[in-house]
């Protein structure tokens, strides 16, 4: 299941819905950020990635 269909059927499940998403992919692409967003994706970032990067972005989605 590539990451747009997945967020999509996580999105579909009720009690997933309030639970923060940070899409992660290996193409750059400001095309690839919008849609993961447009889908339902809170954040968006590209590999590789610093570990510090992504426990920021969570940090920050879990206490907004």
């Amino acid at each position: 299941l590539e990451g747009i269909g997945a967020i999509q059927k996580m999105l579909a499940v009720d009690n997933l819905q309030a639970i923060p998403i940070v899409a992660l992919a290996s193409t750059e692409g400001e095309q690839n950020s919008e849609a993961f967003i447009a889908v339902g994706a809170n954040r968006y970032l590209q590999k590789p990635l610093k570990l510090k990067q992504l426990t920021a972005t969570i940090s920050k989605l879990l206490l907004s």
